[in-house]
């Protein structure tokens, strides 16, 4: 049996003995643990765990926000304290596997947002219509021109004039995607 397995089972056979609403103090994203005050005015309750298991990153663990209102589980003997609920949060984070997601008051991220922001649809799409009309002047500009024996080119270039004096802008990233959600 592993480690973990042996931990979950002796903890079953504990109970929580006791409900304390606290506020929080501090947040530790690194060991996933709070410390907080009992509105009873109770000694403080140091290193409440968020998840199941206090060393583990698989699951969804929500972090408070440091003076959020939480209620506390205080496992029999009153030492170990798990985190049950929390009125304001600062981040989640959910992980299966190696899939994650993390969501904070600046955005999403899933999978650790290497690939950059999300792309706006509506933005790219109008950006690609502006490249098929310009394509498609183009094609009817040559298509509706007609050869000019000995002119060198000049009737060619006439029809094409307009079309080529109409710079296209160059896209910018920022034209088209949602930074707000990044994957």
């Amino acid at each position: 049996m592993s480690e973990i397995a042996s931990l979950v089972k002796q903890l079953a056979g504990r109970g929580v003995s006791t409900l304390k609403f606290s506020e929080v103090t501090s947040v530790d994203r690194a060991t996933r643990t709070i410390d907080c005050q009992p509105l009873d005015e109770s000694a403080p309750i140091l290193g409440c765990t968020l998840q199941a298991d206090g060393e583990g990153t698989q699951g969804l663990t929500l972090f408070p926000k440091v003076g959020s209102l939480v209620i506390v589980g205080l496992v029999d003997g009153g030492e170990a304290g798990v985190t049950l609920l929390s009125d304001e949060l600062d981040a989640l984070e959910l992980q299966i596997g190696d899939q994650r997601i993390e969501v904070t008051k600046d955005g999403i991220t899933l999978n650790e947002g290497k690939l950059g922001g999300l792309i706006n649809i509506a933005d790219l799409t109008s950006k690609l219509n502006t490249l098929e009309r310009d394509l498609n002047a183009l094609k009817q500009a040559l298509s509706s021109w007609t050869p000019v024996p000995q002119d060198g080119g000049v009737a060619l270039k006439a029809s094409v004039a307009s079309w080529a004096g109409q710079q296209l802008q160059l896209s910018q990233r920022r034209d088209y995607e949602d930074t707000k959600v990044k994957h």
